[in-house]
């Protein structure tokens, strides 16, 4: 394998990792998410009035049809808030959008504050990276759209700056995977200095071999 074809498996356009992107309403998913805090749940869908007559705990997952269309809204139960930290965020997402895909949805849709779009970026990204991918029989098939609700999102850009500082950091993690991943006949001392200068100069970052 050549330092050219690291270097794509390197590159998250080529790791069919899922498209995220922000919304200010409900869009066409089939599954909608709605992760709680127990004890939060009237503050997070205030600005839905489609949820204000749906009643769920906020310590269990319950399911329920949604906006009588045929989708499904999942309630997913966090616990306390003092039981949320940002690891059990990242696992969430990432455990829930694996879930998700065994349904073979087109787009998948969280209801989602600005302040939790960071972990949830680096949890699907992270999660959705394939190791099979640097196998030759395997076959890419495409991610589905992963939507973010929050009615805060029609003028927020801090969301969008959130949202991009999880992928990077997500990229940065998975790039680790994917060099760990890889056997000493393809990565070894003399690959990994090729494939660091290689890296510098994508990212104009100066790198000085010695």
């Amino acid at each position: 394998m050549s330092i050219k074809e690291i270097l794509n498996f390197l590159d998250p356009k080529n790791q069919n990792l899922p498209l995220l992107k922000l919304s200010g309403h409900f869009t066409q998913a089939s599954l909608v998410y709605f992760p709680v805090i127990q004890g939060e749940e009237n503050k997070l869908r205030q600005a839905f009035p489609q949820l204000k007559n749906l009643k769920f705990s906020g310590t269990k997952d319950e399911t329920a049809e949604f906006i009588k269309t045929g989708r499904l809204l999942r309630f997913i139960g966090l616990g306390k808030r003092d039981q949320v930290t940002a690891r059990t965020m990242r696992r969430f997402f990432g455990k829930t959008y694996l879930q998700a895909l065994t349904a073979k949805p087109k787009q998948i849709a969280f209801i989602c504050p600005p302040e939790w779009l960071t972990f949830a970026a680096i949890g699907i990204h992270v999660a959705a990276l394939d190791p099979a991918m640097f196998k030759k029989e395997w076959k890419k098939s495409p991610a589905p759209s992963v939507f973010f609700v929050d009615s805060s999102y029609k003028k927020s850009n801090e969301a969008r700056r959130s949202l991009r500082e999880g992928e990077a950091i997500a990229e940065g993690k998975n790039l680790v995977r994917i060099l760990g991943t890889l056997p000493p006949n393809i990565l070894n001392q003399k690959t990994y200095a090729e494939l660091c200068m290689a890296l510098g100069k994508k990212w104009r970052i100066p790198v000085k071999r010695v």
